[in-house]
């Protein structure tokens, strides 16, 4: 069953694709024929941007993309007919500019942030069944620092068929964080300072060598002079906002989002574009504090045994995104 709910994942998603103007040639020999309008044209071939980290061990398949260890063709550089290739590149990048909250809740910035992503596509509506991808990483994921504004992935513009995209897709396989947690003992019941790392499946996905199912998250937490403590958890539900919609199916979590401009893709590209998802970060990490003995308002509290202050938010509080 597909369950839709407005945008998950509490972050802004800043998707930089670099490239406006598509084309596509079908004819081998440069004679220059449109490709067809239909969005299941061929897949585009990608190549990952040294930027980001590439991972082999994701279960998240894709259709039939390939993608090459090489950084993407430069804007303007002579294709094989002679002509200028023009790209479009995808961008990630968080956002940790200060912000006010309201919510009553407690909040960190994270460290160390880093969501996977497999795959985005254009779609000419939001429910188009016929998605045209930018790039697939197939059995492969990119690991992106969240916190800084990472190229993910590029497609040459002239394989991309002609029309108007106003909504595009990204999937989302993983992500980790690390946050500050003070862990409350029997020998020190005022707390003990430390870092608590988590790691989520979204997608359905093979994370550090172990297969995940979508929806697992376990959290490790390092105390000085203490053993580490590991326990699985549950994440709450990704935060909804005007900006998009969070579709979970078939083990699989896609970010739909408007793109406003929309994207227009010409018969001969003359331009390139970015696109960039952008991720508010700024104290995405919330609790609800708790008026337990020895616990601190604003203080991320657990248990000895893991058990921690309420989860509100994570992943993000917002996004956007960015055509240029």
């Amino acid at each position: 069953m597909t369950n839709r709910r407005p945008l998950a994942l509490g972050v802004t998603v800043s998707l930089a694709v670099a490239a406006v103007g598509l084309w596509a040639c079908s004819d081998d020999s440069g004679g220059g024929g449109q490709v067809d309008a239909a969005l299941d044209a061929e897949i585009v071939d990608s190549a990952i941007s040294g930027d980001a980290n590439q991972h082999s061990d994701s279960a998240v398949t894709g259709d039939s993309a390939t993608t090459n260890d090489g950084a993407t063709q430069n804007d303007g550089a002579e294709g094989d007919g002679g002509g200028q290739i023009y790209n479009i590149d995808v961008y990630v990048r968080g956002d940790v500019t200060a912000k006010t909250f309201n919510d009553g809740f407690s909040g960190q910035t994270p460290r160390n942030f880093t969501i996977g992503f497999s795959r985005v596509d254009l779609m000419t509506s939001e429910n188009d069944a016929t998605p045209v991808t930018v790039f697939d990483f197939g059995s492969n994921y990119v690991e992106v620092d969240m916190l800084s504004e990472t190229k993910i992935g590029s497609a040459d513009l002239r394989d991309i068929p002609s029309g108007v995209y106003t909504y595009g897709r990204a999937l989302l396989v993983m992500a980790r964080f690390d946050v500050d947690v003070t862990v409350h003992t029997m020998i020190s019941p005022t707390g003990i300072a430390g870092t608590a790392t988590v790691t989520a499946a979204l997608s359905d996905a093979t994370i550090d060598g172990h297969a995940r199912s979508q929806g697992w998250a376990q959290e490790v937490f390092t105390i000085p002079n203490l053993l580490p403590i590991t326990k699985d958890t549950t994440l709450p539900d990704l935060p909804s906002t005007a900006a998009g919609t969070i579709v979970e199916e078939n083990g699989k979590m896609w970010l739909v989002f408007p793109l406003n401009p929309s994207l227009p893709v010409a018969p001969i590209p003359n331009i390139a574009h970015k696109l960039t998802m952008v991720y508010d970060e700024f104290e995405s990490f919330r609790w609800d504090d708790q008026p337990t003995s020895g616990y601190s308002d604003g203080v991320f509290d657990s248990d000895q045994d893991g058990n921690t202050e309420p989860l509100q938010n994570v992943g993000a509080t917002d996004y956007h995104i960015i055509v240029e």
